[in-house]
């Protein structure tokens, strides 16, 4: 078996995610234009096609509706403890100075659109013993290099008693190299995890070389902080629905299906505004033999122009009616994607009740809350792999925020809250994260500093009845 063989599943999905990416992209999409007439391999045809595809209007439905679900799971700060070895995962996690923050982002898009995505934890293949002041410095550090759905083509799993664990996982990448007279080389790589005849986890690194295809260019068995050797790979799925190796439907399919319907309808629109849309000038009384001496004369329609009209004849405009079937396909389309979950596309709504928002919002809040679930479960699993190889406490969290609608309260809320509160029918820890949902609260400050700040505020207030 080749090792760029690709998984029966990868092969059934991979044209799926190429669109939804190309789509949410909006890169190379003038190829989802029907053709007219595809069966006349003639140039004129080619022609007619060719302007009959960029007179279209690509909006970016999907695209829009896609980052405004990732800037959902992100508007509020991800919650993150770490152990102290690993600090430097909030400034740097993959070893190219970005954060924490910033690839769960990258991934949440992936996961967003096209259902999966994958994490590899990786440490420097070094010999001998590390230094601490190595890995303290930075200079030798565990990194997390984020894998999207389209790169991870092919993976195995196996029975570990009741447990089913990864034995393979290969990957695709890409790699720049300084070639000759300093050109940058663009070089294809796949890397090859898996699990030996003894149970070990081992490295493999392929590289395309010339004519000779594909070339093992590096091997090892990774250790951790204790020296001991690898029973398990540290790769981690993410998915839309779970994080196991089984592959989740893209969540942003349906909106991308109605982005590519309404291109097609653009199309047609644009294309009849193009031909109908502009005014035609007609002469009657003309015979054919007069109206080819005045085309050979030059005679042309404007202002200022002489017009002879023959006795009898009359000149005039016709222009077509709107095409407003192509119009109002579109607008469908639109808002059939506003149902799916891209509301955010619709600038000119009417302000919605917060019942009304969180009722539209509930199908959107389902997929969502799903997905930061496993996002925060992914990240805190490399977590610990990282922790294992740097030989810091096995001890992390992350997790994101799922207040996807922010509740409204008027005063008369919080003064029915507040009275539950001091009748005894409601604790003061649930008052405040009442009041830090809503608005009210400062929500980076803790029930047990309000309390002491109002203590404080309460002692140092006159005593009236003295």
């Amino acid at each position: 078996m080749a090792i760029d063989t690709q998984h029966p599943e990868y092969v059934a999905m991979a044209e799926t995610w190429r669109t939804v990416t190309e789509i949410c992209d909006g890169k190379d999409v003038l190829h989802y234009i029907q053709m007219l007439n595809p069966l006349d391999r003639s140039q004129h045809n080619r022609t007619l096609n060719d302007t009959y595809r960029n007179r279209a209007v690509f909006l970016e439905i999907a695209g829009y509706s896609s980052r405004g679900m990732v800037g959902l799971l992100f508007k509020k700060p991800p919650s993150l403890e770490i152990p102290g070895g690993l600090a430097y995962v909030e400034d740097n996690i993959d070893g190219n100075s970005v954060s924490l923050y910033q690839q769960a982002q990258t991934v949440a898009k992936h996961v967003v659109r096209n259902g999966r995505a994958g994490l590899w934890v990786d440490f420097p293949n070094v010999s001998g013993a590390l230094s601490l002041a190595d890995m303290d410095d930075g200079r030798i550090i565990a990194t997390v290099e984020p894998f999207t759905a389209s790169q991870i083509i092919n993976w195995a799993v196996k029975q570990d008693g009741a447990k089913t664990k990864l034995s393979l996982v290969v990957l695709r990448d890409s790699q720049y190299q300084l070639g000759a007279d300093y050109a940058m080389e663009q070089v294809s790589v796949i890397l090859e995890l898996f699990l030996d005849d003894a149970d070990t986890y081992t490295v493999r690194k392929w590289q395309q070389i010339g004519m000779t295809g594909w070339q093992v260019v590096d091997e090892y068995q990774p250790r951790d902080a204790s020296g001991n050797l690898w029973r398990e790979i540290p790769f981690q799925f993410c998915g839309a629905e779970s994080n196991t190796h089984l592959i989740d439907n893209p969540p942003m399919l349906g909106i991308v299906r109605q982005n590519i319907g309404h291109y097609n309808d653009s199309a047609v629109y644009q294309n009849s505004v193009f031909y109908c849309g502009q005014p035609q000038p007609y002469m009657s009384g003309l015979s054919m033999t007069q109206a080819q001496e005045m085309q050979a004369a030059g005679f042309y329609w404007g202002a200022g122009v002489l017009l002879p009209v023959p006795e009898g004849g009359t000149v005039g405009i016709v222009q077509a009616g709107p095409n407003v079937m192509a119009r109002e396909a579109m607008l469908d389309k639109v808002q059939a994607a506003i149902g799916m979950g891209a509301m955010f596309i619709q600038p000119g709504s009417a302000v919605k009740t917060a019942t009304q928002a969180a009722g539209e919002m509930q199908v959107q809040h389902s997929v969502l809350s799903l997905i930061a679930a496993n996002l925060g479960e992914a990240y805190e699993q490399c977590l610990a792999w990282m922790a294992r190889y740097m030989g810091a406490e096995d001890s992390a969290e992350f997790q994101l925020s799922t207040d996807f609608v922010d509740p409204q309260a008027t005063a008369q809320d919080l003064q029915a809250v507040v009275a539950s509160w001091t009748q005894g029918a409601l604790p003061f820890s649930d008052l405040w994260t009442w009041a830090q949902k809503t608005g009210f609260a400062d929500p980076e400050k803790s029930a047990e500093e309000a309390q002491e700040e109002i203590g404080a505020a309460t002692s140092q207030m006159p005593d009236l009845e003295a």
